[in-house]
């Protein structure tokens, strides 16, 4: 009895022992089979974030392309305008210069070509007095010289609220006080002396070298018997008178 007892003890402990290492097999492989799928979980993800970071890298490149192409695109367009500048200046200061007819409208100021060429066309600069009815001035030629007229009429309205018996200019020292008649009478007055009246005389001395002679006058000027109650009282004055 005694040796059956100490036999099957012998054998409890052996499937005890079997049972034990069954059940830690079993737990090591559940531990596996549950690690493999957070594993894969964890390689899908990278996986994904990489697809995603692939595609912001080439959404990246594209959109510095596009910058490139934009620059690029800006810098031709500052080169063209800048060349269409230089173009024009050319254009303008050979227009300046070339003589038309066999008498220039402009002449050079400099012989040797250095220096500006201004356009004595005209009693003003067009930028100043164009509007949509000028036309060029009438130019005709004696010789080999041409002659060319311009100039305006101006008529001219003027009231003070003191009498300054005076025309155009108003002068402050001039205005009368109180104790003066003129300072109760009101005055009111018209006026052409602002017209202006300008002759330009060019000539070409060769083919390198001009000559012309401008004059511009006004009535402006007073002389002793000048006044506004009679015709051909005012008298004219120089407003430019120069050679080139």
């Amino acid at each position: 009895m005694t040796t059956m007892n100490r036999m099957g003890a012998r054998l409890g402990w052996r499937a005890t022992g079997l049972l034990t290492g069954l059940l830690t097999g079993t737990a090591l492989a559940g531990g596996l089979f549950a690690a493999n799928p957070a594993a894969a979980q964890s390689a899908a993800q990278l996986g994904a974030i990489q697809g995603q970071i692939s595609t912001l890298q080439a959404q990246l490149r594209r959109l510095q392309a596009e910058a490139a192409g934009r620059d690029a695109a800006v810098r031709a367009a500052r080169d063209e305008a800048n060349q269409a500048r230089v173009d024009a200046n050319k254009a303008m200061a050979q227009a300046a210069v070339a003589p038309q007819g066999g008498l220039g409208n402009s002449v050079q100021l400099n012989p040797n070509g250095i220096g500006p060429a201004a356009s004595l066309a005209g009693s003003s600069p067009q930028s100043i007095v164009g509007t949509a009815v000028d036309k060029p001035n009438p130019t005709f030629r004696l010789g080999n010289v041409s002659i060319t007229l311009g100039g305006f009429v101006d008529l001219d309205g003027i009231f003070r609220s003191r009498n300054e018996t005076a025309g155009v200019g108003s002068s402050l020292n001039g205005i009368p006080f109180r104790n003066n008649q003129n300072a109760h009478t009101g005055e009111f007055r018209e006026t052409a002396q602002q017209s202006r009246f300008s002759m330009l005389v060019q000539g070409k001395v060769s083919d390198t070298q001009a000559i012309a002679g401008y004059a511009e006058l006004d009535l402006n000027a007073s002389g002793t018997s000048s006044n506004s109650n009679q015709t051909n009282s005012y008298v004219p004055r120089v407003r430019h008178l120069y050679t080139t």
